[in-house]
Order: structure tokens, then C-alpha cells, then sequence
């Protein structure tokens, strides 16, 4: 009977661990970011500026040029989670780095 409950537990504790290890794999490469709301600015949108800073990106500020593929409403204050792919183009915008959404979730 306690080699059943010590190993009922060591399940359990297994179990555990690999779900808490599954909670960080979906979390590796992702971004969080809120979508702003730049509308007034001449030749902007909606920007996403990244929460977590990354040093690639101007001003933390990313120009989307896919987002509305993803299903996500862009309205100010929106929190999502993404990943996405630096472009060379240029920014009519001029406030973020243009970039190409490879995932993008609400949060």
C-alpha cells in the first residue's frame, strides 16, 4: 500500500513538472506588446509598442503590416502576445519599425 501512494505521488510530482515545463516552452519566443492608437499622426495607424524592451526596435514601437490577418481587434489599450519578423522597409509612419506578425494572440 505506501509503494501505491509513494508512487501515486511521484506521478503526480511528474506530472506537475511537465506541465509547468510546457508553460515556459509556449511562452519562449513570444513578445508582449499593447496596441496604440496613432491614427493622428500623419501616415500611421495602430502601432504595437513592446512591453519587454528589445533592442533591435527603434523607440519599442513596432508598425505591423499584417496584425488584421490574426484576428485580433487593434484598439488602443489591447494587450497582446506576439512574434514577429523585422522588415527593411521604410516607415511612412517614421514612430516604429516596420515588421511582418509571424503569431498574434490576445493576452
Amino acid at each position: 500500500m505506501r509503494a501505491l501512494i509513494l508512487s501515486l505521488y511521484a506521478g503526480l510530482l511528474g506530472l506537475l513538472l511537465s506541465l509547468a515545463a510546457c508553460e515556459q516552452e509556449s511562452a519562449a519566443g513570444w513578445t508582449e506588446g499593447v496596441y496604440r492608437d496613432y491614427r493622428n499622426l500623419d501616415g500611421c495607424g495602430f502601432l504595437i509598442e513592446l512591453e519587454k524592451g528589445n533592442d533591435s526596435v527603434p523607440g519599442r514601437f513596432l508598425e505591423p503590416v499584417n496584425a488584421g490577418s490574426y484576428g485580433v481587434e487593434a484598439a488602443e489599450g489591447v494587450k497582446v502576445r506576439l512574434k514577429y519578423r523585422l522588415l527593411r522597409s521604410a516607415s511612412v509612419c517614421m514612430k516604429g519599425q516596420v515588421a511582418e506578425i509571424t503569431a498574434l494572440r490576445r493576452r
